[in-house]
C-alpha cells in the first residue's frame, strides 16, 4: 500500500517525490517515529508528513530496497538543523506564558 500527498500516480513516482520531498523540507516531529516494522510479519510501515509543506504519506511495504531507500532518506531529514524547528519554536512560546 502506498499513499504519498493527495495527487495520485504510480508507486514509483510517488516514492520518487517523497524522497525528494525528503531531501527538501524537514518531517514534522510529531508524527516521529516515522518508520516501523511489523511484529507480525516482514512488512514496514513508513508515514508521516512535513513541517511547513503538505505531503502526507503512509507506505507499508517488505521490499528491501524500498524500505532501505525510505530508511536513510528519513534518516538524513531528522539529522537537519531546521529538524524539529517548530517544537524549538514551541518551547520558546511556552517560556513566554
Amino acid at each position: 500500500m502506498i499513499r504519498c500527498g493527495s495527487e495520485t500516480g504510480t508507486a514509483r513516482s510517488c516514492l520518487s517525490r517523497l524522497v525528494e520531498t525528503l531531501r527538501t523540507s524537514p518531517l514534522d516531529f510529531r508524527f516521529a517515529p516515522f518508520f516501523m516494522q511489523s511484529e507480525v510479519s516482514a512488512d514496514w510501515r513508513f508515514f508521516g508528513n512535513f513541517d511547513g509543506t503538505s505531503f502526507p504519506f503512509n507506505i507499508e511495504t517488505n521490499d528491501p530496497r524500498v524500505i532501505g531507500r525510505l530508511t536513510a532518506a528519513i534518516s538524513r531529514n531528522t539529522q537537519r538543523a531546521d529538524y524539529g524547528a517548530t517544537l524549538q519554536l514551541t518551547n520558546d512560546d511556552a517560556r513566554l506564558f
